[in-house]
């Protein structure tokens, strides 16, 4: 089984060594690395130079964004699975994707296979981590998304898909996975361990984006959760302003 690794950057010289030392640091070899920079301007690529023996694909150019970057590497992926990486991020130890390949293989009829993770802030530091323990209630992603770099997508989920980037900047990842499950009805598998240290410093956290963020979880409400999304407004409010009250009530209701 070959697992596909794709890797987006851009003016990541700073903390993409760490990244590709983490991959390379696998125990599984059989493993496929694909990376699209998006023409930095730093010293990323001559990083990347450093390490080309290790990496199966390589493109730098300018790109529409995050996700229009990752629909390009897909079409470049050989892989049986894929996982998404994103310059910063690492794997928890050296023996995640030998743990995972032993998980998908005794869970053949699963297609979205996925494991904790932790993330961790500018100093290296784990600030909280994610567990996903209510990953099987019809709502979960009503509120909540899995790390990205915590998936293992078998690749024919991809086959005929790809992230939508005309709606989607920041939450591609999470209409997908919605999509996934709630659409195609797709058998996922949660592994019992830590995949990824997810840098928290990126896009997907940055609050100056916050009018983009609430704009996009609309939309993914309003495509996979229709019959509660006019409702969806008092819920937000009360998530986040009542949220230790509120959520064990809200549990009852949303099944």
């Amino acid at each position: 089984m070959k697992i596909s690794i794709v890797m987006v950057c851009l003016n990541a010289q700073n903390t993409i060594e760490k990244t590709l030392k983490s991959i390379f640091s696998q125990t599984y070899k059989n493993i496929e690395l694909v990376i699209f920079d998006g023409k930095s301007s730093d010293g990323t690529v001559d990083i990347i130079e450093k390490y080309m023996d290790n990496v199966s694909f390589f493109h730098s150019g300018e790109d529409k964004g995050l996700y229009d970057a990752m629909n390009c590497a897909l079409k470049r992926v050989t892989g049986d699975w894929i996982l998404f990486f994103n310059a910063g991020d690492t794997f928890c130890d050296d023996y995640v994707l030998e743990k995972t390949a032993a998980e998908i293989s005794k869970n053949p009829d699963c297609s979205f296979v996925f494991g904790y993770s932790k993330d961790v802030d500018e100093n290296g530091n784990c600030v909280k981590i994610n567990t996903y323990d209510n990953f099987d209630r019809n709502y979960f992603f009503l509120s909540e998304n899995i790390c990205h770099q915590a998936i293992f997508y078998k690749k024919e989920l991809f086959l005929n898909d790809c992230y939508d980037i005309k709606n989607f900047k920041i939450y591609a990842d999470w209409d997908f996975n919605a999509r996934c499950i709630k659409i195609k009805k797709v058998k996922m598998h949660r592994m019992d361990f830590a995949v990824c240290n997810f840098d928290i410093t990126g896009i997907s956290r940055n609050m100056k984006y916050l009018e983009i963020f609430d704009r996009e979880k609309d939309l993914i409400w309003r495509k996979y959760f229709p019959l509660i999304y006019k409702f969806s407004k008092i819920d937000r409010f009360m998530l986040k302003t009542f949220k230790s009250i509120y959520l064990p009530l809200r549990k009852l209701f949303i099944k």
